[in-house]
């Protein structure tokens, strides 16, 4: 009684009850829940269309039903917090086959419309399937559907990512302070150490509880290698100064320290941007506009600065190192001829000092410093 008219404008449209014509058993193969809304065929009731939309879609009935189903969708937490997901919602009828039902795929979707203050729908994709179950030697027809969704980092970048590395530099950093203060430059490591600590404890709550490495794994595991080797050493550093090591070949205190500084900057440096290169490319504009915020501005710019000051730093220490010492003497305006030795030991050592005098007569003074001791010669 409603099929022998005829249509009188073009987008007309007829609700239909379902229980008046037959409706397909379409589910969720791969729903883990949700099927009461599914299953219920009073839910909605079907649209008649005309044959303009028959024209457009291929099809002249349209069923749309509110849902709230729940599948299973396998994660991978490698790149985690910057992990990029892809579930897949497969849809097919469990009875008829492909001789009884084909499901057309309608590319119309809305991903702009979607929302989530955890994730942000990337894409969604739809295609078409043939799957052959040997049971009842039939042909099925699915059709999947794969919703690509990334992950928000600035949550994790503002409370845990940010803080720690900064933490972390503060660390390094402490390698700066004068070596003569040497409980003071421990203890202060040794805090900020723990503060790495902290942060590791606090985290453990919010990351998944996974079998295997993923990238804030590694990440925090590198923060506290670095942190831990500060305070090493410091803890070195005083060890030599308090005797703890002699031997003739032994550069003096200073220059091992400026030589470890070196070593341990370098090494946090290529840690640092070797965790950030496993970053994959499609995060790292939502890294960068996450850094943008201005909760971020301050701390990344604090982050900057402190990192360049220990690079230029640990830069001039290697030079310090590597420039011949005779145009060092030339840069802090000393002659060729004033030399001094540096001595390391706890027992007392000579220095021999060169005093410039007149040509004709030329004398050495003798001295004996002990090992620990730091002194600067005056020439008169």
């Amino acid at each position: 009684k409603y099929f022998n008219k005829s249509w009188t404008h073009q987008g007309d449209k007829l609700p239909v009850q379902p229980q008046q014509i037959w409706t397909p058993d379409v589910t969720v193969l791969n729903g883990v829940g949700g099927f009461e809304s599914l299953l219920d065929i009073h839910s909605s009731p079907i649209v008649l269309s005309d044959d303009l939309f028959r024209r457009q879609t291929g099809v002249n009935l349209l069923w749309s039903r509110p849902l709230d189903v729940q599948v299973n969708c396998e994660v991978d937490m490698r790149q985690y917090p910057f992990d990029q997901q892809s579930c897949f919602i497969v849809v097919g009828s469990w009875t008829s086959s492909r001789r009884e039902m084909l499901l057309i795929p309608q590319p119309f979707f809305a991903e702009y419309t979607i929302h989530s203050s955890e994730f942000q729908v990337v894409n969604i994709t739809v295609h078409e399937e043939d799957v052959y179950t040997h049971g009842t030697a039939q042909m099925f027809n699915e059709v999947v559907y794969k919703i690509v969704l990334q992950r928000y980092p600035h949550y994790h970048l503002i409370n845990f990512i940010l803080p720690m590395l900064a933490v972390t530099l503060l660390t390094i950093a402490t390698m700066w302070m004068n070596p003569a203060a040497i409980g003071p430059r421990v203890n202060s490591a040794t805090k900020l150490l723990l503060c790495v600590v902290s942060i590791i404890f606090i985290t453990a709550r919010s990351r998944p509880a996974l079998h295997g490495d993923i990238w804030m794994d590694r990440f925090q595991s590198h923060c506290l290698a670095l942190s831990m080797s500060s305070v090493l050493e410091s803890l070195f550093i005083d060890h030599i100064k308090m005797g703890g090591i002699s031997a003739v070949w032994l550069p003096c205190p200073d220059r091992i320290d400026a030589i470890l500084r070196a070593l341990i900057c370098g090494l946090a440096a290529v840690v640092i941007c070797a965790d950030a290169r496993q970053v994959q490319e499609t995060s790292i504009l939502d890294v960068r506009s996450a850094l943008g915020t201005p909760s971020t501005q301050l701390l990344v710019g604090f982050i900057y600065l402190l990192a360049l000051c220990l690079v230029t730093s640990s830069a001039w220490a290697f030079l310090w190192l590597v420039i011949p010492k005779r145009w060092l003497r030339r840069l802090q305006g000393m002659d060729e001829d004033q030399t001094s030795s540096c001595s390391i030991g706890s027992e007392a050592v000579p220095l021999l000092l060169h005093v410039g005098g007149d040509d004709d007569a030329h004398k050495f003074v003798q001295r004996s410093a002990p090992r620990s001791a730091t002194w600067s010669p005056r020439l008169d």
